[in-house]
């Protein structure tokens, strides 16, 4: 990642780079924040508007903290950009060739297309949509995807169909594009975990924490004990036997009450200390919206009033839901073992996704200019995987059921916990 070529006040994707002071001083965590330009053309007219930074944030290292800032900064920028890619406009049923099947993607029941749900389409309708060609993985070929599964903002227009809110599951970028296909992956994996863990409020094990030897780890979870914090870990793997856990930080003392860390990765301790590192970084960024006095959040006591991805954790840590948490706890208590799931290889967990009957699509949003400097950005598109929501959970996903069945947990199926999720 060559820094020079992204970073300029004026001309650059990013304007500047800032290391951010700890919430409270409390926590010795490594925080940066990447600020980008607006795009604009010759004549100064603006293509892309600013919308997004990037935040990275580390407990052991500062140079992973600005990578993740500048990589979520680059990220949002390529999600954003569709030139040059080839696009189409065509119903489902005037395209003929390869194509990622609309019925597999996780969306809404049909009953939720009524108000106030009102504003997407059912698959089957026969509106036309774009698609944006992108790369089959598990055939190895060429296929259309639904662009507004790839890009954000998304590329709909107003007579076009859309099927769910955007969100950026699956964006991720790498030095090489299988690296940044695989973070994508592991993203997809996380939060098809979390929100089938949510919506059938599934007990899954907590981990005990004076069972987990690793240094650095232990070192932290001292350190949140003696600032009071109450940290409770949770492995939340599903029939996808890649480790995923959920961190969970109380504090009764002041806001944030309540933050959520999650994390996947083949790697055990890499995936756990992921959720951690996670889990203080929203509690050092939802701290500071939720205690600076500049907060414009929406009315909490009414529900319908949460409508971004942003809403969910700021909802929690002002201390507002704690209840709809409570089931987390009922789990078994479970001590912490470093080589409980095999560390699959890529190619075994590519082999293991299509054995569960799973797709997985990508496409290279990498830009010309952002490839120069040894960043490649990628968008992964499992559409059977559940997935979060902003507003309206997305109902229609098999796996919902699915999982909690092949994993003898108890679960009723025509029940869904429509609280609103925590997850960031």
């Amino acid at each position: 990642m060559n820094l020079n070529l992204l970073v300029d006040e004026d001309y650059g994707i990013i304007q500047k780079i800032e290391k951010q002071q700890n919430f409270k001083g409390e926590f010795p965590l490594h925080i940066y924040i990447a600020s980008r330009n607006d795009v604009k053309n010759i004549k100064g007219e603006m293509l892309i508007p600013m919308v997004t930074n990037g935040s990275g944030f580390s407990l052991y290292s500062k140079d992973k903290a600005i990578k993740s800032a500048v990589g979520e900064a680059i990220e949002r920028y390529c999600c954003a950009i569709t030139e040059n890619h080839k696009i189409i406009y065509k119903s489902d049923e005037e395209l003929n060739s390869c194509k990622l099947l609309l019925e597999t993607i996780t969306r809404y029941e049909d009953w939720q297309y009524d108000e106030p749900y009102n504003i997407f389409d059912n698959v089957r309708s026969k509106k036309k949509l774009y698609w944006v060609e992108g790369f089959d993985v598990l055939k190895e070929q060429n296929l259309w995807v639904p662009a507004e599964l790839v890009f954000m903002p998304p590329k709909i227009s107003k007579d076009s169909m859309n099927i769910r809110e955007a969100i950026s599951t699956g964006l991720a970028a790498g030095p090489t594009k299988i690296e940044a296909l695989f973070s994508g992956i592991f993203e997809c994996i996380e939060r098809d975990a979390s929100i089938i863990m949510w919506l059938k409020e599934i007990s899954f094990p907590r981990i005990k924490n004076e069972s987990i030897e690793e240094y650095e780890i232990q070192n932290t979870l001292k350190i949140c004990y003696q600032l009071g914090l109450n940290v409770q870990i949770f492995d939340v793997t599903n029939n996808i036997p890649v480790p995923t856990y959920l961190v969970l930080i109380k504090n009764e003392k002041h806001v944030p009450h309540i933050s959520i860390g999650t994390n996947c990765d083949t790697n055990q301790i890499k995936a756990l200390k992921g959720a951690i590192e996670e889990a203080l970084g929203c509690y050092h960024f939802y701290g500071i919206k939720c205690s600076d006095g500049k907060l414009s959040a929406p009315n909490f006591n009414d529900l319908s009033e949460i409508n971004s991805i942003q809403d969910h954790p700021i909802y929690y840590a002002l201390g507002y839901g704690s209840e709809n948490l409570e089931f987390l706890e009922n789990g078994k208590v479970k001590d912490f073992n470093p080589n409980e799931y095999e560390e699959l290889s890529k190619e075994d967990l590519i082999l293991y996704m299509k054995n569960l009957g799973l797709s997985i699509y990508s496409i290279d949003l990498t830009t010309k200019d952002v490839k120069n400097t040894g960043i490649h950005v990628v968008k992964t598109v499992i559409p059977e995987l559940a997935n979060l929501d902003c507003k309206f959970p997305l109902l229609k996903c098999a796996r919902l059921n699915s999982v909690p069945a092949s994993m003898n947990y108890s679960y009723n199926s025509d029940n869904f916990n429509l609280s609103p999720h925590p997850f960031p």
